[in-house]
């Protein structure tokens, strides 16, 4: 399975890479999940279940129950299920979720991961990477709320388009990466986050996965970013509807600027 994921990594690369940027070295150090598609509003909900599976997967299944949880479901772990669960817990009314915060509870009491919930502009304790940066290196897993474009990469439009994915890695220029003609296909090293020891360069592009898609995406790193920042209302569209949202349709404390670090 691990070499489909680096053949599915490297494929998504070299559709983001200019043609200087293919003669250049990269290497990536990310986390394989298995993707599932949403049914509806769900991405914020699909995405806990990817996560959530992922963690039983590597974990012992004792890690995982929380029978002192303040939601709890009955029965076979499904989207159907979560829905049910978020609707009682009055996050949602079809599947959307507009706060990291209602989401990290989700995470937390009902999937039994660590979820923190933290601004992208913070820095680790040496100020060298962002700290979501840091936290994919560890191996772990990060919730990112950003505007979806009709290719379901990160576009611009002011939050009218939010949508969940999870970053499960990150690619990086090799050191000593010149840049000269080579020859043969694109060169991608995969590196495990156990032996992975150069965290001072910033990271080109971020792994993500989301229920729009069963295939693996690699966008750019600070597209994402711009993306997560921009997100400042939801639209007219959804404003009219019958869904939860934020007091006054307003992002900029729910979502903007959020992401929530997942691990177990």
């Amino acid at each position: 399975m691990l070499d489909l994921w680096r053949r599915a990594v490297v494929k998504a690369l070299a559709a983001q890479l200019s043609q200087v940027e293919t003669t250049m070295q990269w290497s990536v150090c990310g986390t394989e999940l298995h993707t599932e598609l949403q049914t509806g509003p769900t991405c914020g909900l699909i995405a806990l279940l990817i996560a959530r599976k992922h963690y039983n997967r590597i974990s012992a299944p004792s890690l995982m129950n929380v029978p002192d949880s303040l939601y709890s479901i009955d029965g076979p772990v499904t989207l159907t299920a979560m829905l049910a669960l978020a609707k009682s817990a009055g996050f949602t009314q079809h599947g959307e979720l507009f706060s990291a915060y209602d989401i990290a509870k989700l995470a937390s009491h009902w999937c039994g991961m660590q979820a923190k919930v933290v601004p992208w502009d913070e820095k680790t304790e040496d100020r060298s990477v962002d700290n979501v940066t840091s936290h994919l290196l560890t191996g772990g897993l990060a919730l990112i709320p950003y505007d979806r474009d009709k290719n379901n990469e990160p576009a611009l439009k002011r939050g009218h388009s939010a949508h969940w994915c999870i970053a499960n890695g990150l690619i990086f220029l090799s050191e000593g990466s010149s840049g000269e003609e080579q020859s043969g296909s694109l060169d991608v090293r995969v590196i495990e986050h156990e032996r992975w020891t150069d965290s001072r360069n910033n990271p080109s592009f971020a792994l993500c996965v989301h229920g729009k898609s069963l295939h693996q995406a690699v966008w750019r790193y600070d597209s994402l970013r711009r993306s997560n920042a921009n997100l400042i209302e939801v639209s007219q569209k959804v404003a009219q509807g019958k869904y939860c949202i934020p007091e006054n349709g307003d992002l900029s404390g729910t979502l903007r600027g959020l992401v929530v670090l997942l691990s177990h």
